[in-house]
């Protein structure tokens, strides 16, 4: 009997943790623009990035027939 690895889930699982650490990262920014800091544009980019990431590997995930 052979295992295989299933990549979907996996995958599908990356893009939801991805996608939750963005949701995460709204909360520093939000008090970084409260504040008036300089890096608010930093973490805006840094939560972009990551929800992006995330939502691609689910799509990917969603998407492949494999």
């Amino acid at each position: 009997m052979t295992h295989t690895f299933n990549w979907k889930i996996v995958f599908k699982t990356y893009g939801a943790l991805l996608v939750l650490e963005s949701l995460f990262m709204v909360v520093p920014t939000l008090v970084s623009h409260v504040y008036g800091e300089w890096d608010t544009m930093s973490f805006c980019i840094s939560t972009a990035m990551t929800l992006v990431a995330g939502t691609l590997e689910e799509a990917d995930a969603v998407l492949s027939h494999h």
